[in-house]
């Protein structure tokens, strides 16, 4: 087996393989099956001792496949995205939960063995998948630039934000302030006119008391 570049390539659901193919027995069968329940969504690749598992998982199904460290990882995804296109409708609603193990095995098996012989055999023919694969990688790319750079701008909206905030506060704490200073201005002047009044009452009435006597 040493120039075998896939080991095993395997169809899953939770904890559940549903089929799976490889022309050789092994360990590696168990260690894929055990790795089924780790898997979460999305895409990701794993390295076990001289081996690589790639796998993608997309709507509680997980595509798998086990390699040496010596096949092309573009080459592995380009493999998982075509197990993808072609098993994801034929999957897609079934109810896996009534299946045993390797269940779809006598459905799915013969496919797989396809997918597997192509993938073993043409490494250098899947150049136009990998070109596909680069411009939903570079649309991927250019999305997140996107999304950073409005991310970028709206972080300057809110810096320019926060300034206007903190402009508007020292305002009105200028103005509350102020607004005191004139209170208090204007309590003194009313105080400071009430009693002179009081005192130029008492004066005109002293005066008559002092007249009339």
């Amino acid at each position: 087996m040493e120039d075998v570049n896939i080991l095993y390539i395997l169809i899953g659901s939770g904890s559940k393989p549903l089929a799976g193919y490889s022309p050789y027995q092994g360990e590696f069968i168990q260690i894929c099956e055990r790795q089924l329940s780790q898997c979460k969504p999305g895409s990701a690749s794993l390295s076990h001792s001289d081996f690589k598992i790639y796998y993608s998982n997309e709507d509680n199904i997980t595509y798998m496949i086990m390699t040496n460290t010596k096949y092309s990882m573009p080459t592995a995804v380009a493999c998982l995205e075509s197990m993808k296109k072609e098993y994801g409708s034929i999957l897609e609603g079934r109810n896996f939960s009534i299946l045993n193990n390797y269940g779809l095995n006598s459905e799915l098996q013969p496919k797989l063995k396809m997918t597997y012989e192509y993938y073993v055999t043409n490494t250098e023919v899947v150049s136009e998948k990998l070109e596909g694969l680069k411009e939903v990688m570079n649309q991927f790319r250019d999305e997140v630039v996107k999304a950073a750079d409005a991310l970028n701008v709206r972080g300057e909206e809110l810096i320019k934000m926060e300034a206007k905030a903190n402009i508007l506060k020292d305002d009105s704490y200028s103005f509350k302030k102020g607004a005191i200073q004139v209170r208090k201005t204007e309590c003194k002047r009313k105080w400071g006119l009430t009693i002179g009044i009081i005192l130029v009452v008492g004066g005109i009435i002293g005066i008559i008391i002092w007249a009339a006597s």
